[in-house]
């Protein structure tokens, strides 16, 4: 990759970054402020693409949307599940620790894979040794949706390059 498309693979991840936190701060905040939230958009912005560190990836955005709509529904379905289980008489909880074997390679991909299982209520990703996570579950189905949510991480980025991010 040459100077010049990496710095202008980093602006538009910076744009990219911007825009994304302008439309937070507006739904979060109903356009109040918008001065404010303007200003904290671009400053995160652009340091977001200074210090990235090598490569920075630009989301599919079919993939985006499949993974934002699983991240949705797991954590709207696991939340209700969760409630449910603790609120039952006969708590009905399997708890268990499940080792995952990871096929992602790149650590944006693992980190991502780690904060979205820990994100979804009735999972903790515990621990990475090698390509291993060993998650701790509460249910007994938990390594289906493991698979499910790690197939959409997978789908979801592209290198700058036009490589897969895996």
């Amino acid at each position: 990759m040459t100077s010049s498309s990496g710095i202008a693979h980093r602006l538009t991840w910076a744009l990219t970054v911007a825009a994304t936190l302008m439309l937070l701060w507006l739904v979060l905040t109903g356009g109040k402020g918008l001065p404010y939230g303007l200003t904290a958009a671009l400053l995160a912005a652009a340091i977001s693409a200074w210090v990235a560190p090598g490569m920075v990836f630009t989301p599919r955005p079919l993939g985006l949307l499949r993974f934002v709509g699983l991240f949705l529904y797991n954590s709207l379905v696991g939340g209700a599940d969760v409630g449910w289980r603790a609120m039952h008489p006969a708590m009905p909880m399997q708890p268990r620790w499940i080792d995952y074997q990871l096929r992602l390679q790149h650590p944006a991909s693992r980190t991502l894979f780690l904060l979205t299982v820990n994100l979804t209520p009735g999972t903790l990703a515990a621990n990475l040794h090698g390509d291993t996570v060993r998650v701790h579950a509460i249910t007994a189905d938990t390594a289906g949706e493991l698979a499910r949510v790690e197939a959409a991480i997978g789908a979801l980025f592209v290198e700058s390059n036009g490589g897969e991010v895996s």
